[in-house]
């Protein structure tokens, strides 16, 4: 009864106010939804993101949902998700650290069930080219989205062996890099390299810095570069969360400096140089004339 009324808000109230709770709704129990809705509703979803009527958020909730069907049973299902792909990887840079932070957790989540759980559906230029994005992102989000970011870009590296291509700074094939391209198969994304990992490495966030070094040295798995168990075993949401500045608090605490106090202090006119000094002295001792001021002769001569 409850994806009934999901349903015919999405067909037949789009405009809806209870839109949003219903692709939020959707996204989180779309593996229960029977598999002979899914043509027609992975239809409705595209139809919803290409309007423009949705809000960011909402459109994420359409690409996860979507994903959630291809992911389950949905498998089955001879449907290419390339526009979902297409749809998310250009809309990466609409994420900032400001309002829209908060969506990078569902940014997270969406490229999980995209890439990493479709690892065998995913091309290496489509993985290539969202790992390249994502290290653009890191650069303009707040730090607990970085690391979440970066901690995903960990994970498609491993999952993707051939993408350590971008730590190299040699092309790896013809063409020229595209950033501004919105399709993600056909940037040249071979091209290039991940320079970002190197501003990110002076990061002013312990964590992300850690990160960024991990990632430049091919995110390894032992030795000196490799990530403490606290960093490597959590997933990237729980990243997210673990250092959320929501609580206006920094994780891990800033240590208080304690500034060194001078030995010797000098006081009243000691560290003035003898003869101006003397000059200081005589001025003030003067007795300051006092006479009347007179503006009106400069009235008068202006006035001529």
């Amino acid at each position: 009864m409850v994806f009934v009324t999901y349903f015919r808000i999405l067909k037949k109230a789009q405009r809806s106010p209870l839109l949003p709770a219903v692709l939020e709704g959707l996204a989180k129990f779309a593996h229960l939804i029977n598999v002979e809705f899914f043509d027609d509703l992975l239809v409705v979803l595209h139809t919803l993101i290409e309007s423009g009527d949705l809000s960011y958020q909402e459109s994420l909730h359409c690409v996860q949902t979507a994903f959630h069907i291809l992911s389950g049973q949905g498998d089955v299902l001879n449907i290419d998700p390339m526009k979902f792909y297409t749809h998310l990887y250009k809309t990466l840079f609409k994420l900032h650290a400001g309002a829209t932070n908060d969506s990078v957790e569902i940014v997270l989540q969406c490229l999980n069930v995209m890439l990493t759980k479709r690892r065998k559906q995913v091309s290496q230029q489509r993985a290539l080219a969202f790992i390249k994005r994502l290290c653009t992102l890191a650069l303009q989000v707040l730090p607990n989205s970085s690391i979440g970011i970066l901690a995903t870009t960990r994970i498609l590296m491993h999952t993707f062996p051939k993408t350590d291509l971008l730590l190299d700074n040699e092309s790896q094939g013809s063409g020229v890099f595209l950033p501004e391209l919105d399709e993600p198969e056909y940037c040249n994304a071979q091209n290039t390299a991940l320079w970002e990992l190197h501003a990110l490495r002076r990061h002013y966030h312990p964590i992300v810095q850690r990160f960024a070094a991990h990632l430049m040295a091919g995110a390894p798995s032992e030795g000196s570069e490799a990530l403490k168990p606290e960093l490597s075993r959590r997933s990237a949401v729980e990243l997210f969360e673990t250092y959320s500045m929501a609580a206006m608090t920094f994780n891990p605490p800033v240590e208080s400096s304690n500034p060194k106090k001078k030995d010797k202090f000098l006081q009243g006119d000691s560290f003035l140089n003898e003869d101006l000094n003397e000059l200081v002295k005589r001025h003030c001792s003067e007795v300051a004339i006092e006479s009347p001021l007179d503006f009106t002769k400069y009235l008068k001569t202006s006035l001529r």
